[in-house]
């Protein structure tokens, strides 16, 4: 029992990010400089191969605990959480614009696999991984999970292709 109590207060410590994010908007724009999208900068890449080309390589953590001096060992990564990432880059439009474009991506998610309208394995696969990367592993990189997502729809859409019965297509 205590080891659940000791998971339990672990993931609550984690979650809560207020010290953070009051961290954030006390010091960007002070002292920090905003980063006008710099920790997005790896989103329109997702799709390009590294051997084609040399991908911007941004690590939001590492990058946030050395502009704002948190730990003593520069190398720690921090957690920004979404809010706090787009109040980084774009202020307080950013960050109400991008809350509801995260928002409004979720509810798309959510209607189009709707598993209550037609049940199937790539549309559960796919609301558990926007689930997991998108709503509970909000306190990491916005892009960084944003990737990780759309990679997994891929395989999940290249899975579904490959193991699905086909002979429904053609009648």
């Amino acid at each position: 029992l205590k080891s659940v109590l000791d998971r339990i207060s672990s993931f609550t410590g984690r979650s809560d990010l207020k010290n953070l994010i009051e961290i954030i908007v006390t010091r960007v724009g002070n002292d920090v400089p905003y980063q006008n999208g710099n920790t997005l900068v790896q989103l329109p890449y997702f799709l390009i191969p590294r051997f084609l080309i040399d991908k911007p390589s941004v690590s939001v953590g590492q990058l946030f605990n050395r502009q704002f001096k948190i730990s003593a060992n520069p190398d720690t990564h921090i957690s920004t959480s979404f809010l706090g990432e787009l109040y980084w880059n774009f202020s307080w439009i950013g960050l109400i614009i991008g809350m509801l474009v995260v928002g409004m991506s979720m509810g798309l998610k959510g209607r189009i696999f709707n598993i209550k309208q037609n049940k199937s394995v790539a549309r559960l696969l796919t609301l558990v991984s926007a689930i997991y990367l998108l709503g509970l592993r909000f306190e990491t990189g916005l892009a960084q999970q944003y990737i990780l997502f759309f990679r997994s729809f891929i395989i999940i859409v290249i899975m579904n292709y490959a193991f699905c019965d086909r002979r429904k297509y053609f009648y």
